[in-house]
């Protein structure tokens, strides 16, 4: 869906252009960023490298582990299976897997399926061993995942916190197949994907052959370098972290899930996105059935995020808009959360500064050596948005055109160049630089040639 007007339009563009100037300039890998309105998708671009050594482009179409998506889709399939009279979130856990009843904490015994959906079962976060985090071995299997959860107590009374639990939410897992008969992989095959045939999803790794993964990497701790990282499958825990796909993809998934009767019908829809616990020891953190809720500011985001090794993301509703926002990115450094947060603010921003304008003008990012700036520009409005930043939304600057044709911020603080004239210098009408009180600012390639000079 194209923007709906020239505030979206422009905004993409500032968008766009920041992306493109983060992974250059930023040390990102690749990006993927997928924004819909009202189910539709209104931008989907991808910037960077999916291979740098290869020198391959990240597309849109390159996948990636969206890790602990995976359990939107496990509660998903949760709440279907009730509706279908299979289970009840209110089931104990033990009832489908009676192992569960030789527990010496006699308190595993209470555990529900909600507890485990919700990260109150009170069960530890990855199990006794998270070496396979670090790639050191390979996933756990469904032994190793019921021996650990034998193992060991809990840590507290089942539905008294709110505990993130990997572990719990793979248990949750068995348990679906226990009562379906169906392993993890077939059941979201026949309920979730069959009805999203075109998205590019896979309940983990390596089960689809064909889909085309990004590159993987590590932080620069090895010799100041990024490694490349292997691909695993997440084997039993599949069901919190085994979800691979595109940000496009996952994006169409959560629309469907939280608007359309697609997976579960408008009753349960309701309880999906209302309600929640706060997360222990976090204020701006809940948790409900298989969804996270983040507050920045005065907004909400619900759905999930994602951490894999060589991979970050994040996909979310923005509540009380028709947006939804995901992001992908190929090192799970890569604040992905910051990223869609500044394509909500962007958005939004616009149309409030340039709510009365009808044309507006987005330069290039323009930098010098002490930073890097883009600027929307109206008739009598202008924004001025700091590109280095990784929410760069929070300190954009309005400016004001002055009756001598130049542009003036006069609520910027008084150690920057306050009161003093913006100036677009423009060719063919297309803005070729920007003055700034008494600082020269470029586009990236000027900037660069006239820098080299200055360097030794």
């Amino acid at each position: 869906m194209p923007a709906a007007n020239p505030r979206q339009k422009s905004a993409l563009t500032a968008l766009e252009n920041w992306l493109a100037h983060r992974t250059r300039f930023g040390d990102v890998p690749g990006i993927q960023l997928c924004i819909r309105n009202k189910g539709a998708v209104m931008f989907s671009q991808a910037f960077g490298f999916a291979n740098v050594a290869k020198g391959e482009k990240y597309t849109t179409s390159h996948a990636a582990h969206l890790a602990s998506h995976s359990k939107m889709f496990t509660g998903c399939l949760t709440l279907m299976l009730m509706e279908q009279g299979a289970l009840s979130i209110y089931d104990t856990a033990a009832t489908h897997l009676p192992w569960l009843n030789k527990h010496k904490d006699k308190r595993a015994r209470e555990i529900t399926l909600r507890d485990l959906l919700t990260h109150r079962a009170g069960i530890f976060r990855d199990g006794l061993d998270a070496a396979f985090w670090e790639l050191e071995k390979p996933f756990p299997s469904r032994d190793q995942l019921q021996a650990d959860m034998l193992s060991a107590k809990l840590v507290y009374d089942p539905n008294t916190e709110t505990k993130y639990s990997n572990a719990g939410m793979s248990l949750l897992g068995l348990a679906l197949e226990a009562a379906t008969g169906m392993d993890y992989a077939s059941l979201a095959q026949k309920h979730i994907l069959s009805k999203l045939p075109r998205a590019r999803l896979s309940p983990d790794y390596g089960l689809r052959p064909r889909m085309r993964f990004a590159q993987g990497y590590t932080k620069r701790i090895f010799d100041e370098q990024r490694k490349e990282l292997r691909g695993a499958p997440a084997n039993a825990l599949a069901p919190a972290t085994g979800f691979c796909g595109t940000a496009e993809a996952a994006s169409e998934f959560l629309y469907a899930y939280l608007n359309t009767d697609t997976f579960i019908p408008a009753r349960l829809r309701r309880e999906a996105t209302h309600l929640n616990w706060q997360v222990k020891n976090l204020t701006a953190e809940s948790y409900g059935l298989g969804m996270g809720f983040s507050t920045a500011g005065d907004d909400i985001y619900i759905g999930h995020s994602g951490g894999y090794p060589g991979f970050g993301s994040q996909t979310r509703h923005l509540k009380g808009s028709d947006y939804i926002f995901s992001a992908v990115a190929n090192s799970s450094d890569v604040d992905t959360f910051a990223i869609m947060r500044t394509a909500s603010d962007i958005l939004r921003k616009v149309e409030t500064v340039f709510a009365d304008e009808k044309k507006i003008d987005v330069s290039p990012v323009v930098m010098n050596k002490w930073g890097s700036w883009q600027y929307l520009i109206g008739a009598k409005t202008a924004l001025s948005i700091m590109s280095d930043m990784p929410t760069p939304l929070d300190n954009a600057q309005v400016l004001q055109r002055g009756r001598d044709g130049n542009w003036y911020n006069e609520k910027a603080n008084g150690y920057s160049n306050v009161g003093e004239p913006v100036t677009f210098i423009r060719k063919a009408g297309k803005i070729i630089a920007v003055k700034s009180g008494a600082n020269m600012l470029y586009p990236a390639e000027e900037f660069l040639k006239r820098a080299k000079k200055t360097v030794s």
